[in-house]
């Protein structure tokens, strides 16, 4: 059996394949079925999430919060309110797969500036003005795409499933209308949660409540 559709399961299962080619393979499958649903999500692991969009669950990490001492470099740091704290540390990660993917071949996770007024209540609660960052580590960062590779390979058995294969890069119009049935359109409604998108940035929640909250 052949097929671009067999074409991307086998690349989902091949660790040889980068997920930023199983994703443009996935984009070219998407919109010959005009499944705008599915392009706008890979569209979006593909360029990078706006903060205010809808970001998917799977992208929500814990980050671990650290200010730069003097004497002994970054160091976790703690604060007397566990609400912010929280707050500051679940993140929902916006970048690009090719960012995130660039990273982990440089053996790194994501680190996370915190300025502004953010950093101004920070530096109450401490004690003493210094910088500080989120750290979000590299396994962290790496189920992120492990998980948007299972999806593209679930995605894939799924159209397959419904007589959905392709003859090379061309699909047939039966199989486009096969393409129109809820369960397909409708397959990325899994990939998002009813949570809260907590990107820090200068005047986001997080950063009025601390400013709220501050001593």
């Amino acid at each position: 059996m052949s097929g671009i559709v067999i074409e991307l399961q086998r690349d989902a299962l091949d660790s040889n394949v980068d997920t930023v080619a199983l994703l443009r393979k996935a984009y070219l499958v998407a919109r010959k079925l005009q499944l705008k649903d599915f392009q706008e999500w890979v569209q979006n692991e593909l360029n990078g999430y706006d903060r205010d969009s809808n970001i998917p669950s799977y992208r929500e990490v814990r980050a671990e919060l650290k200010g730069l001492n003097p004497m002994r470099g970054w160091i976790p740091v703690l604060i007397p309110n566990d609400e912010v704290y929280e707050a500051l540390c679940k993140q929902k990660l916006c970048q690009s797969i090719p960012e995130i993917v660039s990273l982990l071949n440089k053996g790194s996770g994501i680190i996370m500036p915190l300025g502004g007024s953010v950093a101004v209540t920070l530096s109450n609660w401490v004690g003493f003005a210094t910088e500080y960052r989120l750290n979000i580590f590299e396994n962290t960062v790496e189920a992120i795409v492990e998980t948007v590779r299972n999806h593209l390979l679930e995605w894939s058995i799924m159209l397959e499933e419904n007589n959905i294969i392709g003859e090379g890069l061309v699909f047939s119009d039966e199989e486009k209308q096969q393409a129109k049935q809820a369960q397909i359109i409708h397959y990325t409604n899994n990939f998002f949660g009813n949570v809260d998108n907590s990107q820090i940035q200068q005047g986001t929640t997080s950063s009025e409540q601390l400013k709220e909250i501050a001593p």
